[in-house]
């Protein structure tokens, strides 16, 4: 009896060990390996293939008027990541971007303020400095939901290309 059930704590140990392997296995050959190819391409080639990376006048007013807000230098004296309200963000962006935006992001991160909306299949985030330079960056979606491409512009100077 103690013998008949020893085989069968080992088969079940055997079948158990078989499954995981399995899992991990099945899970593995999911994932999917990215290359990413980034390149600095020039404004022409960049506003030709993506016409709203240039950081216009009112994008700049509307990031350095975010950066004087109270509630955002109150979070910037404090030197943490502080995530603010996206209701603030929409207040504050009221009538400087455009009305379809759906915003996800007002947050503090290292002296920077970064706000982040979606508009059609794009993510674009704006991202002021403590030298008052701005990023602005740009995710393309692709039909199923992964970004494709990403385009980076740094205060109108230098641009940039990551395909995926």
């Amino acid at each position: 009896m103690k013998e008949t059930n020893m085989t069968v704590v080992k088969l079940s140990a055997f079948v158990i060990v078989i499954v995981v392997a399995f899992i991990v296995f099945y899970q593995l050959s999911r994932e999917s390996t990215h290359i990413i190819k980034s390149e600095e391409i020039t404004i022409e080639a960049a506003l030709k293939e993506m016409p709203i990376i240039n950081i216009s006048p009112e994008e700049t007013a509307f990031m350095q008027n975010l950066r004087q807000n109270p509630d955002v230098e109150a979070a910037l004296e404090r030197e943490q990541i502080t995530e603010l309200s996206t209701e603030k963000g929409a207040e504050l962006a009221a009538g400087i971007l455009p009305d379809d935006i759906k915003i996800s992001e007002l947050s503090v991160i290292n002296q920077s303020v970064v706000f982040s909306y979606f508009i059609n299949d794009y993510q674009v985030f704006l991202e002021i400095f403590p030298d008052n330079k701005i990023r602005k960056t740009i995710g393309v979606f692709a039909k199923n939901g992964n970004v494709k491409t990403v385009y980076e512009n740094l205060d109108n100077i230098t641009f940039k290309k990551s395909k995926f």
